[in-house]
C-alpha cells in the first residue's frame, strides 16, 4: 500500500512538471520502469515502431508506405549511446523509486531519521525529473534519414521513451528547409521542423554521416554554411 501510495504521488508531481515545461512523457504515465522492453537499435534486423509523426494522434502507415524501398543518406553513429544513457537512466530511476517505500517503513519504524527519509525521496525525485528532461530531448536526434526512391517520402528514425527504435514517415513537401527557419549550419545540431506542426527534431550537420548530399539536401536544402 506505501510502494501504491508513494508512486502516485510521484506520477502526479512529474505530470505537473510536464505541464508546466511542455514536456512529453506519454510512455512514463503509461507503463511501469521496471518493464522489459525491447533494447532495438539502428541495424536490421530490429522491433520498430511505424507512425506518422503528427501533433494529434499517431495515424498508421500505409502499407505499401512500410514496405517501399528507402535509401539511407544520413546516420548519426552515437545514436547507440544515445539509447545507453536512456536505458540507463531509466533503470537508475526505477531504482531509486522503488526505494521509496522500504525508506518510508524504515522512518515509520524509527529506524532511520528523518533527514534520512527525505534524502532519498529527494534523489529519486530528481532522477525522475531528469529522465523526464534527458528522454525528451534525446528522443528529438535523429538516428537515421532515408528517403524512398520516388523521393516522395522521408524516414526519420529516432528513439522512443524507452531507447527503441521509432521511424517517422513524413512527405517531402511537408519539411522545412534550413534556409526556412534560419537554422546556423555551423552549430553542432540544427532543427528539422515540419509544416504541418510544431514538433521539430535535431540532426547534426558535425558530428552525422551524410551517405547521399544531394538527396538529403533535397529534403532540407543546402548545408553548406557558406549558402
Amino acid at each position: 500500500m506505501t510502494y501504491v501510495c508513494g508512486t502516485i504521488s510521484l506520477t502526479k508531481m512529474l505530470s505537473r512538471i510536464a505541464v508546466q515545461h511542455s514536456l512529453r512523457i506519454p510512455f512514463f504515465l503509461r507503463h511501469s520502469l521496471l518493464g522489459n522492453p525491447s533494447v532495438g537499435g539502428f541495424s536490421e534486423p530490429f522491433a520498430t515502431n511505424h507512425r506518422f509523426f503528427t501533433k494529434a494522434a499517431a495515424q498508421p502507415v500505409d502499407a505499401e508506405l512500410k514496405s517501399a524501398e528507402f535509401k539511407i543518406v544520413y546516420r548519426f553513429p552515437y545514436i547507440r549511446a544515445a539509447r545507453l544513457i536512456t536505458r540507463l537512466k531509466l533503470y537508475q530511476t526505477g531504482l531509486t523509486v522503488i526505494a521509496i517505500p522500504p525508506a518510508c517503513y524504515a522512518y515509520l519504524t524509527d529506524i532511520i531519521n528523518l533527514n534520512a527519509c527525505i534524502a532519498t525521496m529527494s534523489v529519486a525525485s530528481f532522477a525522475s525529473m531528469m529522465l523526464v528532461i534527458m528522454s525528451n530531448l534525446l528522443q528529438r536526434v535523429l538516428g537515421l534519414v532515408a528517403v524512398n526512391n520516388d523521393l516522395q517520402y522521408a524516414r526519420f528514425s529516432h528513439l522512443d521513451f524507452w531507447g527503441r527504435r521509432q521511424d517517422v514517415y513524413v512527405p517531402f513537401e511537408d519539411v522545412m528547409t534550413l534556409s526556412d527557419i534560419s537554422e546556423n549550419k555551423d552549430d553542432i545540431f540544427v532543427k528539422i521542423r515540419r509544416f504541418s506542426n510544431k514538433d521539430f527534431f535535431y540532426l547534426s550537420l558535425r558530428l552525422g554521416r551524410i551517405d547521399d548530399l544531394e538527396k538529403l539536401q533535397l529534403l532540407i536544402g543546402s548545408v553548406s554554411s557558406n549558402q
